[in-house]
């Protein structure tokens, strides 16, 4: 937590010179954290939670997240009127992570501080450092396990899907498609699964290792399909935030089993959608 009241100067990085028309001393006290709800990690979000604790209503114009784990800093333009005593959540869009920010990328972040630059109607501009928070590490792993894989291979859903059966008993067949980038040697996915609504499997038999890209293959294509999990209950239908994010394994060839998150495109989600409805229909 931050510290308390005393001094603006504990709540605010750099009580340098004022900006234009305003004194340090007048700058309002601000506190901050960061958060990451489940919809934010589908949607790429994060959340910066600021407090005004000051006797006034400020306007947030601006807000900058600076930490060494980005690429570039996450900003948004709110225009967020922070009434007294009031803690508001302003949603800013993930930013690729700089994975050269930390000797272990792919298992922790970069152990420097964050801080939320913001800019208010008026001109001042005001440092809140932000205490460490799990969300930022977890944000940094995932996008750096990713780059890792995305270095490796490519994988995603097939353009083109089938459907067959009705209601309850409706399929969707599609192919993921495996393109070899940097991997050599053999590669595989290992395992798909799918969401609270949806089912996902690799259709037929995928052989002990998974679907695999042999030594000498640059592609090769694996049928997969999609059913309702039947959960047709209004909180599983309602609650769901990541329906159409299913969960893959892939194994580069160095005997590691690594996730990644596979999304189809509009297309696919929309065909998925009308599974789910044709199948929760009464």
């Amino acid at each position: 937590m931050l510290p308390g009241l005393t001094a603006v100067c504990a709540l605010v990085v750099g009580c340098g010179p004022a900006a234009t028309g305003f004194r340090a001393a007048d700058r309002p006290p601000l506190a901050g954290t960061v958060q990451q709800y489940r919809e934010d990690e589908v949607e790429g979000l994060l959340q910066v939670s600021l407090t005004n604790r000051g006797p006034a209503t400020v306007v947030i114009e601006r807000i900058e997240l600076a930490w060494p784990g980005f690429a570039e800093s996450p900003v948004a333009e709110p225009a967020y009127r922070l009434a007294p005593g009031i803690t508001a959540d302003l949603p800013l869009a993930l930013a690729p992570a700089d994975c050269s920010a930390s000797d272990d990328p792919q298992d922790q972040g970069p152990t420097a501080p964050a801080v939320a630059r913001v800019r208010l109607a008026g001109g001042a501009s005001v440092e809140v450092p932000l205490p460490d928070s799990p969300a930022l590490g977890r944000a940094f792993t995932a996008d750096c396990r990713r780059q890792h894989i995305a270095s490796q291979v490519q994988l995603a859903f097939g353009p083109d899907w089938v459907r067959s059966g009705q209601g309850a008993d409706s399929v969707l067949t599609g192919s993921l498609e495996l393109t070899r980038r940097d991997a050599v040697g053999e590669v595989a996915v290992v395992s798909v699964d799918g969401s609270v609504l949806l089912a996902l499997a690799l259709a037929g038999d995928p052989g002990p290792l998974g679907a695999s890209l042999l030594p000498d293959e640059d592609t090769a294509r694996f049928p997969v399909e999609v059913r309702s999990t039947l959960r047709c209950d209004g909180h599983s239908l309602g609650e769901s935030k990541k329906t159409f994010v299913f969960d893959g394994v892939v194994n580069l060839g160095d005997g590691e089993d690594r996730p990644y998150a596979l999304t189809p495109d509009a297309a696919g989600r929309a065909l998925m959608q009308t599974l789910i409805e044709d199948a929760c229909a009464r």
